[in-house]
């Protein structure tokens, strides 16, 4: 009877990581359609229709988000860094960007800064969950299942991808005319696809793609010995 109420207790804690995962994948990969469609245009960047009508959604959404990493539990590089990541993607709708004025007021410029650190930082941190945590498997590369070689080729995809977004937004602000954002809103896209990257890698991981089928983890399962690999 222990036994089985510990497998009932495991499974439910499984259940609980990958709703969660899903859940913050679906806040992800909604977040940039949301917001273009609610305002029905573009603004110059993600952060920038926190001066809109759609602020509401887009701080909601950074809350919801949040809250969902800090209680995100797994391995402890995992829940430590994620941890993280939440506390910085509440603090980046605390601290919102700097507002598209000619001459905006000097706290605001300052608060604009601490926001580019903190989305920085929130983003880099996914980019590394998915790099170097979801890429991780217990057993040798040899070993893997199709689905979980296929997976990861996606989480680095997706590492890359939010890494490539981050920096070159950070190139476009700096190095691009006002007018040239303005009018191409290079900085917005550059963020929508570092966003949405995360959202389907974090889906991924919440097993709504490319999960393994029966027959594979059972096979694993039954390689899972004291001296064999265990599952992935």
């Amino acid at each position: 009877m222990a036994g089985y109420r510990r497998g009932i207790g495991k499974q439910n804690a499984v259940t609980s990581y990958r709703d969660l995962r899903r859940g913050i994948g679906i806040l992800g990969l909604i977040l940039p359609f949301a917001l273009v469609l609610g305002k029905l245009g573009l603004e110059r960047s993600v952060s920038a229709y926190y001066y809109t009508d759609m602020r509401n959604w887009f701080v909601g959404t950074m809350w919801a988000t949040g809250f969902f990493l800090i209680f995100y539990r797994y391995g402890k590089p995992d829940t430590v860094l994620s941890s993280i990541a939440g506390v910085l993607a509440i603090l980046v709708s605390l601290f919102p960007t700097t507002p598209e004025e000619l001459n905006p007021p000097a706290h605001q410029v300052v608060i604009g800064a601490f926001h580019l650190v903190f989305a920085a930082g929130f983003l880099l941190l996914l980019a590394y969950f998915c790099l170097f945590l979801f890429t991780r498997s217990d057993v040798s590369p040899p070993d893997m299942t199709r689905h979980k070689k296929l997976r990861n080729k996606i989480y680095r995809g997706c590492g890359i991808a939010i890494t490539a977004g981050v920096v070159i937004a950070a190139l476009l602000e700096w190095l691009t005319s006002n007018a040239f954002r303005d009018a191409w809103h290079p900085v917005f896209w550059c963020e929508a696809v570092a966003v949405i990257a995360f959202g389907i890698a974090w889906l991924i991981k919440g097993e709504t793609l490319f999960a393994d089928p029966p027959e594979e983890t059972a096979a694993l399962t039954d390689l899972s010995q004291p001296d064999g690999p265990q599952p992935a």
